[in-house]
């Protein structure tokens, strides 16, 4: 958590994928944490290249609101879509 916001990260094991689990998956994890954090901003960062996660995103409310890269050792530069949805 940072100030206001909840900053949460979402991973579908791959062998999971595209068996229409996202939207049960992604809203369990948001009802998981709300006893313990209320109604806060949801703040998370999905790689530019995960389309599937970022048209699921957008259907739940979240909204883009800035890109950034990260590097990472064996991969070099990737680039994250910032994604945040209001309490």
């Amino acid at each position: 958590m940072h100030g206001d916001a909840l900053f949460y990260g979402f991973g579908l094991r791959p062998d999971l994928t595209g068996r229409g689990l996202g939207e049960q998956f992604v809203l369990a994890g948001l009802e998981f944490a709300r006893p313990f954090y209320g109604q806060r901003r949801v703040v998370l960062y999905v790689a530019a290249f995960n389309e599937r996660a970022i048209r699921l995103y957008q259907r739940l409310g979240f909204t883009e609101t800035g890109r950034h890269a990260e590097t990472f050792d064996g991969y070099g530069a990737v680039e994250f879509v910032d994604m945040e949805k209001s309490g």
